[in-house]
């Protein structure tokens, strides 16, 4: 029989030796330490871009103009009035009287008549009538309508017009993506007579939140220059690839975001020197089935209005003034840095792999443009019948899309519609269909979409169209809403989608010039199988 001091010896020399064993086992290791990407935390906000009043300076042509003024002169009024007048007159008139007087004949027979002269002077007094129409009229004041036309000149004038707030979603960084250092231990194997083969460690393959395949890719970048303004977009390439990507969201004008300095094509300044309004991706490729992150791109869709424009002085004769609607100068291309994620595009070399780190870095600073404005005016004077006149005018009209039904045609004969019904949660598909007239000054012109760009709007439809992609007139739109539309002060307030289409136009004389054209689509979504009452049925 065991003694009890023998049984707790035995047991606690047991002990010892199994700590040291794992001891020896834990310290045969190392530490390692590994940088991990760390994702955006990403949030979804309405946000209300409020309405202001914008001030464009306008030309005004000069025109003949006919005026007229009240001119006072003296008049004399005439009033003829007849003046019974006369008097009387005395005058020796020479009366002639006489008488005849029987007498007896010289042969005492026959009777004779002989004439007895009585005349004499008389004294008579005779009336003499000076009656006569004589004029009693009067000066009086009369005003009369002179009409008189004159040239007016032309001028600069400032035009003030209320742009309407609206609801806009942004996607915005709570916390941005960084990189972290971790430290793990990673522990050795121990030699033992049988090799064990050191296990394969497998890759991170977390699915990134809101990541998409990739349809149209970064090709360029635009400048376009015209007398209103200059607008500043992104060139897109469809053709197939194997890019997934992430959209980081959309910042304003002059609003500085966490990847200013991370994007390979950098976000570059407008003419003011302000920052160019866009949208960020975050660019994946798909390695041993994990999204692999490569580069960040930005993709930019701004404007800047003239407040005072460059634009020659316009001659009455010429018709060439600033009223004529301005030539768009040819898209601009601009240098793009080398990107590993479009290297079947042709736009760059391979360049080494960005490092996906947001940095605040806004770039250079610009020097701000400003446009001179006129410094005279016309002064010669064409005929009245001769106004000046644009040598190629806009077209006129609106933008309508019509949704795909199964069956339906690229060139189908619908209209389309600005404002549509669709069902919550079931996607759709639309055409952009233009309801555009040629000029009135050149009705023989022909106008033709030349492409399509989704300015902005809500979109829950995880392939649908996003906010900056542009297609061709036979590319549909993809949009789903998942939510209902929202009451605001019991009203609805729609969705929106903010179209901009760009329209070639082929003028009678040969000349070609393209215009963009803004329209706003206007979106109820409803419950499905919703009824509606009305008029108490």
């Amino acid at each position: 029989m065991l003694r009890p001091e023998w049984w707790l010896a035995a047991t606690v020399g047991f002990v010892l030796t199994m700590c040291v064993v794992a001891q020896a086992r834990a310290d045969h290791g190392t530490w390692e330490t590994e940088r991990v990407w760390v994702e955006p935390v990403i949030e979804s906000r309405s946000v209300w871009i409020p309405g202001r009043w914008e001030d464009q300076s306008v030309w005004v042509p000069g025109r003949w103009d006919t005026r007229t003024r009240t001119v006072e002169e003296r008049v004399w009024q005439s009033r003829m009035v007849w003046v019974v007048s006369g008097h009387w007159v005395e005058r020796l008139l020479w009366v002639e009287r006489g008488y005849w007087v029987e007498v007896e004949g010289d042969d005492g027979i026959g009777i004779d008549f002989v004439w007895v002269d009585t005349s004499r002077w008389e004294l008579q007094e005779i009336w003499v009538d000076t009656s006569q129409w004589q004029d009693h009229g009067t000066w009086i004041t009369e005003q009369r309508d002179e009409v008189t036309t004159v040239w007016v000149p032309g001028q600069w004038t400032t035009d003030r017009r209320w742009i309407a707030g609206y609801y806009e979603t942004q996607r915005v960084v709570v916390s941005p993506g960084h990189y972290e250092s971790r430290r793990r231990w990673v522990s050795l194997p121990h030699p033992t007579p049988t090799p064990v083969p050191e296990a394969t460690p497998r890759p991170n393959c977390r699915i990134p939140s809101g990541i998409y395949k990739v349809t149209d890719y970064y090709a360029g970048t635009t400048v376009e220059e015209s007398e209103t303004g200059i607008y500043y977009g992104t060139v897109t390439d469809n053709r197939p690839n194997d890019l997934y990507a992430v959209d980081l969201g959309s910042y304003s004008k002059g609003v500085s975001s966490p990847y200013d300095g991370a994007a390979f094509n950098g976000r570059k300044r407008d003419a003011n020197g302000q920052l160019l309004a866009g949208t960020f991706y975050q660019n994946y490729r798909k390695r041993h089935g994990c999204y692999v992150p490569t580069s960040i791109v930005f993709f930019q869709d701004d404007r800047v209005r003239f407040t005072t424009g460059a634009l020659p002085t316009p001659t009455p004769e010429s018709g060439a003034g600033p009223t004529a609607t301005p030539t768009p100068t040819e898209p601009v291309t601009d240098s793009v840095v080398g990107d590993p994620d479009h290297e079947s595009s042709g736009n760059g070399s391979n360049g080494p792999q960005i490092d996906p780190t947001p940095t605040s870095d806004p770039g250079p600073e610009s020097t701000p443009t400003r446009r001179p404005g006129p410094t005279s005016t016309p002064t010669s004077q064409p005929a009245p019948t001769e106004s000046p006149t644009p040598a190629h005018d806009p077209p006129s009209g609106s933008i309508r899309v019509a949704p795909v039904l199964a069956g339906s045609a690229i060139d189908a004969d619908v209209a389309g519609f600005r404002a549509i019904e669709v069902l919550r949660g079931a996607p759709i598909d639309l055409w952009v269909r233009p309801d555009v007239q040629p000029p009135a000054t050149d009705p023989s012109a022909s106008v033709e979409l030349e492409q399509w760009t989704f300015v902005r709007g809500v979109n829950d439809r995880p392939s649908g169209t996003r906010p900056g992609e542009t297609g061709r007139p036979n590319e549909r739109l993809r949009f789903q809403w998942n939510d209902v539309t929202p009451v605001v002060n019991g009203r609805l307030d729609p969705y929106t989608i903010h179209l901009r289409v760009r329209i070639r136009v082929i003028y009678s004389d040969g000349a070609v010039r393209s215009f963009d054209l803004d329209e706003s689509i206007a979106v109820t979504v409803r419950f499905q199988g919703a009824t509606t009452w009305e008029n108490g049925q």
